[in-house]
């Protein structure tokens, strides 16, 4: 820290003079009174600055030596070890001298830049920070992990792809799109769409009531932009019917009918390997992560294939708990999916009940009794109790958690307990 300099005292350019206490008058000396007077102030001040200048120095030293002890004091408490690789900022960030918040800031991140981390504090600090240390140029320091994430740059592959993507969205955004309105439904399981003719993002089931709000022309068909418990979709005209409350079927209709419209030949209208909540139906994979963590705490292979189905396809995948969905096994299944993007589970963590159907299609409801958010380590934000092997471990009896995103890196986490067998 900078220190003003001291300011000197001001002096006259001349004083009253008490001649008649004096011993000779002023206009006795051989040196005018001037010149003597700007003599001795000159000295003066000089003594003054000298004094200033040694209570300046004493400050800054003191100074200095406190930051000296505070920054030894955090090198001296905190474990680190070696993290490599590109990460980016999510908002723009400081960065510090020391991986604690009393130190100074050395200056900032700008986000979605590319930073390299170097290596990472062992555990969190008092204020729940797991800091990684950054390096941009020839310059160093430590910023907060909540807010790194890991670059990712777009290839020219994906340039031309997001080109045609960009263009195709173009050809769609050019197509006359009226409102509409009207309550519909399907009698049976169809897919719905994140735009007209678009990808599949799930299924509906039979006798929901869905409200139309758009209408357009695309693929040789009519499509209808509905909404759905707080959710909007596109489907295909020629799936959907005008609503009529009481058109669900008797149990017994219901058995007959479903056996032509799910493989699994069950009562029910679910598909195998799906996972349905607010009336939208997910499909998953099962894959399991098993036991592979590299030495930075990281899980490693079948977790790589778990993140490529819900990156690339719009299925959920089994993560933690039992690598394959069984509904009997008396185990926890962990389930990924996207909120967003392909936005497997979005709205997943506002809803109260799930069906999981197995790989034969037996169908098993299960009931939510906890939802909480945790970081990238599966500490809860909100108590700081750690949930990674409640998330992850088989134990706890028949159930299953799923999990999506809240806001990188934190997750949302919901856990629902196995309630019956639907027949």
């Amino acid at each position: 820290m900078l220190f003003g300099c001291g300011q000197a005292k001001d002096v006259t350019s001349s004083e009253e003079v008490d001649v008649d206490k004096g011993v000779v008058k002023a206009s006795e000396l051989n040196t005018s009174f001037t010149e003597v007077e700007n003599e001795e102030d000159t000295n003066k001040k000089e003594d003054e600055l000298a004094t200033e200048d040694k209570e300046e120095k004493k400050i800054k030293k003191k100074d200095v030596d406190t930051k000296k002890k505070e920054k030894k004091k955090v090198k001296k408490d905190v474990e680190t070890t070696v993290l490599k690789g590109n990460y980016m900022s999510t908002v723009d960030l400081n960065v510090r001298s020391n991986p604690s918040l009393k130190s100074d800031t050395i200056g900032s991140l700008q986000a979605h830049k590319k930073v390299v981390v170097t290596e990472k504090t062992v555990k969190k600090d008092a204020d729940g920070i797991v800091w990684y240390k950054v390096k941009q140029g020839d310059r160093t320091g430590w910023a907060s992990s909540n807010y790194l994430t890991e670059y990712k740059e777009v290839s020219k592959s994906n340039k031309k792809n997001d080109k045609k993507t960009s263009s195709k969205k173009k050809t769609s955004n050019n197509r006359a799109v009226s409102t509409a309105s009207g309550d519909f439904m399907s009698t049976k399981s169809i897919n719905v769409y994140n735009s007209a003719n678009g990808s599949s993002v799930g299924t509906l089931n039979p006798y929901q009531k869905i409200v139309a709000t758009h209408k357009t022309e695309a693929g040789g068909g009519t499509w209808y932009k509905v909404s759905f418990k707080n959710q909007t979709f596109w489907v295909k005209a020629n799936d959907v019917t005008t609503y009529k409350a009481q058109a669900k079927p008797t149990a017994t209709q219901s058995s007959n009918s479903s056996k032509g419209n799910n493989s699994s030949g069950k009562g029910h209208n679910y598909p195998p390997n799906s996972i349905t909540f607010n009336g939208k139906t997910v499909y998953y994979q099962n894959v399991g992560y098993g036991d592979s963590i590299d030495g930075n705490g990281e899980v490693q292979g079948e977790s790589s294939k778990a993140q490529t189905v819900i990156d690339t396809t719009n299925k959920a995948a089994t993560f933690g708990g039992a690598s394959t969905f069984s509904g009997t096994d008396g185990m926890n299944t962990h389930f990924i999916g996207h909120n967003g993007g392909r936005n497997q589970f979005g709205g997943m963590h506002n809803a109260s009940t799930f069906v999981v159907t197995d790989s034969s299609g037996r169908a098993f409801e299960y009931v939510k009794t906890a939802r909480y958010i945790v970081d990238e380590y599966g500490v809860r934000t909100d108590n700081g109790k750690e949930m990674w092997d409640r998330i992850v471990g088989t134990g706890g009896g028949e159930r299953i958690t799923l999990q999506s995103t809240y806001n990188h890196p934190l997750k949302w986490i919901v856990e629902a307990k196995f309630n019956r067998e639907l027949k």
